[in-house]
């Protein structure tokens, strides 16, 4: 019932995570944080991917040539990033 399972806001949530954060001392209540709010998030982003996937409708593309102009921005970044990355 509503004992167990209490009615919020959302935004009281995170101000509660926001507080708990703050007041987190030590490494294990940190990481226990850290969990809990990546669960949340992978929780958002899964609930977000299934209200999309039943509302929309895929195109197959016959040409590239709509996408060239973000491939040709978006390689440099990509590939001064891949860079640094295999320098480490």
């Amino acid at each position: 019932g509503v004992f167990h399972n209490p009615i919020s806001l959302q935004e009281d949530q995170e101000a509660r995570n926001r507080q708990e954060s703050q007041a987190a001392r030590d490494l294990n209540q940190k990481y226990e944080l850290f969990v809990k709010e990546t669960e949340t998030m992978v929780q958002k982003t899964k609930a977000a991917m299934q209200s999309r996937r039943r509302n929309s409708t895929y195109v197959v593309a016959q040409s590239a040539e709509h996408v060239r102009p973000l491939f040709e921005v978006a390689c440099w970044p990509y590939l001064a990033t891949l860079a640094v990355l295999l320098e480490m």
